[in-house]
């Protein structure tokens, strides 16, 4: 039996998302809270078992709903997505989420709100487009829109889903930049970054919510992970939009979370539920590797990174508490 080893745990108030990205050549683990107008940083190999509170200046008001990190003009940044709630000088009213930009070591704005969706921002993600900094978010409102963070303007906007997306990604996909969102709606869809060209949609005819996609590469191919309110794990190949073996099953709640990586030279995934456990699985063979990683609450968030040479995964849960587990190979 495969064997994981909790090795760090912190925690504040309630935890709505977390990034890992790498400053001082070590990761770092960035947090938000809900309902605040802060960030925590957090080395989990440090000396402190207290992450550092960052608080965010520069907006009249806002609030966070999902976190992404880039790297702007070689500095680290935080880019955040507001709720439906959410309001700036900018706001003609009270709805629609923002996407902002936030300098990592001083807390600081970078330029203006970014504005375009009429409803709260359900995901987010970063990517790099011809050399540039890119953000996508994902709307309430069922919009995916991409953002060019350098210049602070829309690239592009669609709105193929019916419904709001709560699973973004992006990915290189034959030497390609990629989105691949998958929404309420029940349907994943590609999108190439550079112009917002939709290369197709998977139907994968389930009357169930997408709240996470993940692409990774399995046996040669670009492979799309998924996973929602069915509480399974469903493997979809990109160029064909079939599915890819059998759903993966044996969380008894909804999931909420999930990153991929390698572990041991293979593609393995992070599950985190509703039914408060996190989850690794083998993609290749379909199997549960190791006992579940048990929480007090449900598990929100799910990161994939490494420490001191060793895989780890990063998780948070409703109640507050992050934290790092050592995967077992």
């Amino acid at each position: 039996m495969t064997e994981h080893q909790e090795l760090h745990r912190t925690s504040i108030d309630r935890v709505e998302q977390l990034v890992v990205t790498e400053l001082d050549g070590r990761p770092h683990v960035v947090i938000a809270g809900a309902w605040q107008t802060s960030v925590w940083l957090w080395d989990p190999s440090g000396p402190g078992d207290r992450p550092d509170e960052l608080p965010l200046r520069g907006a009249a008001s806002y609030t966070i709903a999902q976190l992404a990190t880039a790297q702007l003009d070689g500095r680290p940044v935080v880019v955040t997505g507001g709720d439906r709630h959410d309001a700036s000088e900018t706001d003609t009213g009270d709805m629609g989420g923002n996407v902002r930009v936030w300098d990592l070591a001083s807390g600081t704005m970078l330029g203006q709100p970014l504005t375009g969706h009429w409803a709260g921002i359900w995901s987010l993600a970063t990517a790099v487009v011809d050399g540039r900094p890119v953000a996508v978010s994902g709307g309430e409102d069922g919009q995916v829109i991409a953002w060019d963070l350098a210049r602070g303007e829309q690239l592009w906007a669609e709105g193929m889903h019916s419904d709001g997306i709560c699973g973004l990604t992006t990915a290189r996909v034959d030497g390609r930049p990629t989105a691949v969102s998958g929404g309420h709606d029940s349907t994943i869809h590609q999108w190439d970054l550079a112009d917002g060209w939709k290369p197709g949609e998977i139907a994968t005819d389930a009357d169930a919510a997408i709240r996470a996609v993940a692409v990774t590469r399995l046996d040669g191919r670009d492979v799309v992970v998924s996973t929602g309110d069915d509480s399974e794990i469903s493997l979809w190949d990109l160029a064909s939009r079939e599915a890819v073996g059998d759903p993966l099953s044996g969380h008894e709640d909804r999931i909420f979370a999930m990153a991929v990586g390698v572990l041991g030279g293979r593609p393995v995934a992070v599950t985190g539920s509703e039914d408060t456990t996190a989850r690794v699985w083998d993609l290749a063979s379909g199997e549960q590797l190791g006992a579940p990683l048990r929480h007090g609450s449900t598990v929100q968030s799910v990161a994939i990174t490494e420490i001191d040479g060793r895989t780890v995964a990063v998780t948070s849960e409703q109640a507050g508490h992050v934290r790092v587990w050592a995967l077992g190979d």
